[in-house]
């Protein structure tokens, strides 16, 4: 295998890597659960940097991918806004509904 293939094989790896975490964070999203994208914009700049090394030619076979990527983030980041979005809104409608709770007591100690 040459260099160049190697390499290629190393891009479409990542690439399906980035993919797929991407999907299991919306997922995760959509089910309220914790989203694990550790690394992910470290291996997606990664990833676009060893494309952009490459010739022209050579790195054009990626712009398609490249392109999805880069859309699925846009939407995944405008989920993550959108969720935390409605968290703060349902924590602030808490907060009016039970004002008395979030109140600092008045009493020190020893004092009734």
């Amino acid at each position: 295998m040459t260099d160049a293939a190697k390499n290629n094989q190393e891009i479409d790896q990542e690439l399906d890597a980035l993919a797929t975490i991407i999907k299991r964070a919306e997922r995760d999203l959509a089910d309220d659960k914790m989203l694990t994208i550790g690394g992910l914009p470290e291996r997606t700049q990664a990833v676009c940097a060893k494309v952009a090394e490459m010739p022209v030619e050579d790195g054009r076979q990626y712009t398609a991918r490249l392109n999805a990527l880069i859309s699925e983030l846009d939407t995944l980041g405008k989920n993550i806004a959108s969720q935390q979005q409605d968290l703060l809104e349902r924590l602030t409608k808490m907060d009016d509904e039970n004002p008395a709770q979030n109140e600092p007591e008045q009493n020190g100690p020893g004092q009734t």
